[in-house]
Formats: structure tokens, sequence, C-alpha cells
């Protein structure tokens, strides 16, 4: 057990600029002054001592950084550290100063990290390489475009991780390291359908990987494989919308994704104790009620940072998986005029608003469980961005993600929260469903 000191009851802006909250209702004076939406305030009852037994098997995005920080602190890696805080806080603070810091620190993150690329003992070394993840999480703080500057980190990870070989495999740090780029180059190649995550040299060291693996981990390494599954269809269907649309080829592509998403659901079912998550219902217990925007009555409470992540991961996958089948039935209602495409249809729609509705009840633990922090909300963003945007959003479930995005980007300064949500707000078009 480990008691993470007294818990600030105040609202999230006040908490995260340090500032003396008067709890007033319906908005505190602090956001008042500055005409700020105020968030809302902590329930004392939620906020306690907690459990990290769980939390330290299915570590954080950023848990690799201690040991980091403590046995190779390089310049690289330093300096990208600090630019990424410096980002935050002055979006947070709005200090125009902050922001020239954070920019000159991300220049000699940038000239360090390529010195450290060229010599070929530090190229190798796990603290390259976590400063090159960060470099990427830090387009994700910085930025409030898509996902380009994140993608192009990803493959230069990749890079790294082919050049590293099997030694990097030998360490807990090393291994971490692996399993997030390979995920998060396979995520890559779904929106961006790139081809680079299928190479020899990844496929080999995945296999040495796997063995050294937990059992808490399995379910990571299936969803992988999913997820390869899933960006190899994605290539087919965009060949498909251009070449061959024909009622046989739509017949068989559908098939192929119904049967992916037989494999999503059994991967969910298969799920142990450790991945499980709590139903809060807010409506039959009004004490257990969030000082947060709800989506609805109902909540979700997760083990770990890391048990979320993964459930919003399989909660995105299925959505686009299933805006890709709604968009081929509806091709290939036109083309037959069936019942039978017409229910597909039906049944995607109906997917998707259960996954969404999910997907939104997962927002109040990054809120309840803590401080909203960089970590933990950073890999919220794009699910909820996939949700919004999708075809059957309704608008008002729309509407609260957008308010939510404002929120974490307001709160966390994370730009790419403000970012997705004025795209969101703008109409942004679903160029990533493969085959639209």
């Amino acid at each position: 057990m480990v008691y993470r000191g007294k818990p600030g009851l105040g609202c999230a802006l006040c908490r995260t600029r340090r500032l003396i909250c008067d709890r007033r209702r319906p908005s505190c004076t602090q956001c008042l002054r500055i005409n700020q939406e105020c968030s809302g305030y902590r329930d004392p009852n939620v906020l306690r001592i907690c459990d990290q037994t769980d939390e330290t098997r299915v570590q954080g995005l950023l848990s690799y950084l201690p040991h980091l920080l403590s046995t190779n602190p390089s310049p690289a890696l330093q300096a990208t550290i600090k630019a990424a805080g410096l980002e935050s806080m002055a979006r947070i603070n709005r200090r125009p100063e902050l922001k020239r810091a954070a920019g000159e620190e991300y220049g000699r993150a940038l000239i360090a990290t390529n010195n450290a690329l060229r010599d070929p003992v530090s190229a190798k070394s796990d603290s390259t390489l976590g400063a090159v993840i960060l470099l990427g999480m830090y387009e994700w703080n910085a930025c409030s475009g898509l996902m380009q500057g994140w993608s192009q980190h990803v493959r230069g990870a990749t890079k790294l991780v082919e050049l590293r070989g099997m030694e990097q495999l030998n360490s807990e740090t090393g291994l971490e390291l692996f399993t997030l780029v390979r995920l998060q180059n396979a995520i890559s190649g779904v929106f961006k359908r790139s081809r680079r995550y299928k190479s020899a040299k990844i496929t080999a060291l995945t296999k040495l990987a796997q063995a050294k693996k937990d059992r808490n981990s399995q379910p990571i390494e299936v969803f992988y494989d999913i997820l390869m599954e899933l960006h190899d269809l994605s290539v087919e269907v965009d060949d498909a919308a251009v070449v061959d649309d024909s009622i046989g080829t739509l017949s068989i592509l559908i098939s192929k994704a119904l049967h992916l998403d037989t494999d999503l659901r059994a991967w969910a079912m298969s799920l142990g104790p450790h991945w499980q998550y709590s139903v809060v219902d807010t409506h039959s217990n009004p004490k257990s009620r969030p000082h947060i925007p709800l989506h609805s009555d109902t909540y979700h409470m997760y083990k770990a940072v890391g048990v979320v992540s993964m459930w919003n991961h399989y909660r995105q996958t299925r959505i686009i998986l299933h805006e890709m089948i709604r968009s081929m039935g509806l091709r290939l209602w036109g083309l037959q005029g069936t019942s039978e495409c017409q229910q597909i249809v039906f049944d995607s729609i109906d997917t998707i608003k259960q996954m969404t509705d999910d997907l939104c009840a997962s927002v109040p633990y990054h809120f309840v469980s803590g401080e909203v922090t960089f970590p933990a909300v950073i890999r919220l963003l794009w699910p909820l961005f996939v949700a919004g945007d999708c075809a059957g959003a309704e608008p008002a479930t729309k509407e609260w993600i957008i308010q939510t995005l404002e929120l974490i980007g307001n709160t966390t300064g994370i730009q790419q929260g403000l970012g997705l949500a004025h795209m969101l707000r703008n109409g942004h078009t679903r160029n990533f469903i493969p085959g639209t």
C-alpha cells in the first residue's frame, strides 16, 4: 500500500496552477476571474490510499523513465524531459517565456539525440530509445495537427529497435521499450497503412520477446497480433475501394472483418481478473458521483493506467473495424438491397455506439483516481477523437467528447487535446477509416 499525499479538493485548474480554490458553486472565483469553465470539485471519498500491486505489473506509459534517469541520464533524455515539462507548464500557466524555454530545450534535445544516434554504442542504448519515444510525446503535447510528427518518431523508434537486436530483450527496461514501440508501430500502421512493422527483424524479435513475457502480459501479445491482421485487412479494403468495389469483393471483405471482430470479442472475454474493471452506478449511489461532467449515470474504475489503456485500444479498434463494415455494408446494400446487408449496417452502428459509450465511461477514472497526468491522458486523446469523428456519433456524445478534449488540453497543457477538439468542432473528415 502507498499513500500518495493529501489530495487537493479544488477544481482541476486551481490544482494544476497551485491556486487556492474557494470551491464556490457553480464556479470557483479563480475560474470566473479568467472566464474559464470550472471543472467542479473532487470527491474526497474516492481519493484514498491505493494498492499499487497490480499497477506495477501493468505499467504506465513512462514507467521506464525513473530507471533510465537513475542509471543512464543521457543529455538527450534529460533535454527531452525538460522540453516536454516546460511545454505543459507554458500552456497551463499561459507563460510565453516558458514556451520559448521549451522550444530551446527541444532544440537541444534534437541535437543531443542526433549526436547519440551517430555513435554506434549510444545509438543502441535504452536512454537514446527512451529519448526518441519522448520526442514523439512532445509532438503530441506541442502540436495541434493529427499524427504526422508522432508517426515520424514512431518510425525512427522502430528503426532503433531493429538496430538494437536481441540484447535489448535481456533487461526489463529494454523489454518494456520494445513492447511499447512495437504496439505504437502497429497502431500507426493501422491508421497510416504503412508496411514497416512487417520487417523480418521485428517478427524475429517479437517471438523472442513473447517467450520472456509473464502471463499478465499475454493479452498484449494477442492484441498485437489482431492489430496486424486489421492492418492487412485495411490495406485490402483501401485497394478494393479504388479498383474493385464489386458485390463479390465487398462480401468477402465484410466476412473477413466480421471474423476479425469475433477474435476481438473473444480476446476481451478471455481477459483474467487482473484486467477487469468495475462499473460505478451513480444513479443508485449518488455519493459515488464524481465532480466532473459524466456522459451517463455510470462510469468505470480500473486497476491501473495500463489496463484502461488496453481497453480503450480495444474499443477504438472495434470502432474503426465497424466503421469499415458499416461503410462496405452500405455500398453492398446499394448493390443488392437485401435485408442481410441492412442488418449488418444496423449491427455495426449498435457496436460503434456501445464502444463509444464504454470509452466515454472510462474518462472519469483518469480524474478521480488521482491527478490528471500526461502519461495517463495522452493515450485517451486519440480513442476519444476516433469515437467523436465516426459517422454514427450522436450530436450530444460528440459535444461531450469535444468538451472533454478541451478540458484535458486546458488542465494538462497538451495541445493535441485542443487541436483534436477544434477539428471535431469544424467537421473533420474521417480519412483514417479504410475504404472511405
